[in-house]
């Protein structure tokens, strides 16, 4: 088993008023324009199509309405090609706040993503 280390040094504008700060992890399951998304290791599993544009809105709007994170912990983000970083920044674009995000340098053709609203959460130092 391989470990993944990430680490990250936050700091929280106007510390004084900040009373919470919503921190979130979510597996999105193979989010990417290349492979086809399920269970095809299970005989007779189904394999979902990649995501469609809406399929990313309808993420972003659980992101903003349900979840109402700060931060965010994604797991298998695809790092093949340009269009899953694509499809990360469509659902980025469309949450509230100035929303960046650092891709980690291991794990593949998946990858992990730390994500947080510029606006709450300033981050000094990144490396993985």
């Amino acid at each position: 088993m391989k470990a993944i280390s990430v680490f990250f040094i936050i700091s929280f504008a106007n510390i004084a008023f900040c009373t919470d700060i919503r921190l979130g992890t979510w597996n999105i399951e193979n989010l990417n324009t290349i492979s086809k998304r399920g269970f095809p290791e299970l005989k007779g599993g189904t394999q979902l199509k990649p995501r469609t544009k809406s399929q990313l809105n309808k993420i972003a709007k659980y992101l903003n309405q349900d979840v109402n994170a700060d931060a965010l912990i994604l797991t298998e983000v695809g790092a093949e090609n340009d269009n899953s970083f694509k499809q990360l920044k469509h659902i980025m674009n469309r949450l509230n706040g100035d929303w960046q995000f650092h891709f980690g340098t291991t794990g593949g053709k998946q990858r992990l993503v730390f994500a947080y609203n510029s606006k709450k959460i300033q981050v000094k130092k990144f490396s993985s």
